[in-house]
């Protein structure tokens, strides 16, 4: 998935619009643009997460991976 179709989920998922997110955290109208050809950088990515209250991994669509516990079970990490 592309950035910017993920920034677009997360506004929709909070009810917020693109351009209110990107005011509220102060960036230029068009950076959700600018980001269907890659990623923001580390600096954006803090602040996005900060703004909606999640980790990078999770403004990234990251999903927990499992782990093998001593026991053979499985766990999240």
């Amino acid at each position: 998935m592309q950035f910017s179709s993920r920034f677009k989920q997360l506004c929709k998922e909070r009810h917020v619009t693109q351009k209110k997110a990107l005011e509220d955290m102060g960036f230029h109208r068009n950076a959700a643009q600018r980001w269907a050809d890659g990623s923001p950088s580390t600096e954006a990515l803090l602040k996005i997460a900060e703004y909606f209250g999640i980790t990078t991994d999770e403004v990234l669509g990251v999903e927990a991976k499992k782990t093998p516990t001593p026991k053979g079970e499985r766990e999240y990490l």
